[in-house]
């Protein structure tokens, strides 16, 4: 459950596949072509992002491309846990 504001519900698959996008459109700026591809596959687990992030220690990565994901998913999510006014449980 995630609320922001005045703590108004919000829908944490919005917020799941909000993140995945952002993602993929930075691994495809930045020329991350394998892990872009990944992530936009991914797009469908928005609703189970727990799982997904459960299951990203046994998926086919490279070790950089894993590195990677994991730093800018801990740096986005703790960014986002960090802002007042928006929390999720």
């Amino acid at each position: 459950m995630c609320a922001g504001g005045f703590h108004i519900p919000i829908d944490t698959t919005a917020i799941a596949q909000d993140l995945l996008i952002y993602l993929e459109n930075k691994y495809r700026s930045a020329g991350e072509v394998t892990l872009a591809d990944f992530v936009a596959k991914s797009f469908g687990r928005a609703s189970d992002f727990g799982d997904w992030l459960g299951a990203l220690d046994r998926v086919d990565l490279a070790p950089r491309g894993r590195a990677l994901l994991m730093q800018d998913l801990r740096m986005t999510l703790t960014s986002m846990s960090s802002t007042s006014g928006f929390a999720c449980t």
